[in-house]
């Protein structure tokens, strides 16, 4: 069997590429999509690929040669896409995926620098407010850049550090925020004018 990790480009040429193709009843193509684990090269182009960014593997098979190792994909892939058998068809990834996967890899890379999992929620929501009142801070100051990514304004790294430290812990709780962010931004269209009128 013949296996490639492609970068986006690569993967949308290809599954186009065997769309067209006829090919015998005893030979199969998959295609699996998805976000990066990691960075790599791509297995056609060599196109460096980084982390989290939209990818495909590709399984090439003939029935003489035997069962083919599904799982290998599993390696490169973080959030999936509907792995398609056989002639591939496009598919998309749900915004809620996308979230719950970066919230993973949030938890992981903090529990590889030694943030263990279990943390005491009250403790993790106070840390919290500290990153907003840190936003703040930099809002008076006038949004100087920050320290560390001087590319960026502190308020947004700020926030940025807010919005990992709320992935963080809905991942180490095995929370389904994807999919409760986006229920809630389509039932917060339902609302009404300042919500029902809402004084602030």
């Amino acid at each position: 069997m013949k296996r490639m990790a492609l970068c986006q480009v690569c993967g949308v040429e290809l599954t186009e590429f065997f769309k067209k193709q006829e090919t015998p009843d005893h030979e199969h193509v998959k295609f699996k999509y998805g976000l990066a684990r990691f960075d790599f090269i791509c297995d056609n182009c060599g196109r460096p690929v980084c982390w989290f960014s939209p990818i495909a593997c590709c399984s090439i098979w003939s029935d003489m040669g035997g069962q083919p190792y599904y799982e290998w994909e599993d390696e490169f892939i973080g959030a999936e896409e509907v792995a398609v058998e056989e002639k591939p068809s496009e598919s998309v990834l749900t915004l809620a995926s996308v979230i719950n996967t970066l919230a993973t890899q949030i938890r992981e890379n903090n529990e590889a620098n030694g943030w263990e999992a279990g943390r005491n929620a009250g403790e993790v929501i106070a840390l919290i407010h500290t990153e907003l009142s840190e936003a703040l801070e930099n809002l008076r100051d006038g949004c100087p850049p920050d320290k560390h990514l001087p590319d960026y304004l502190g308020v947004e790294v700020e926030m940025a550090d807010t919005i990992i430290r709320v992935l963080d812990m809905c991942a180490d709780h095995g929370w389904d925020v994807g999919n409760a962010l986006v229920d809630k931004v389509a039932f917060n269209k339902s609302r009404g004018y300042k919500h029902g009128g809402k004084k602030f």
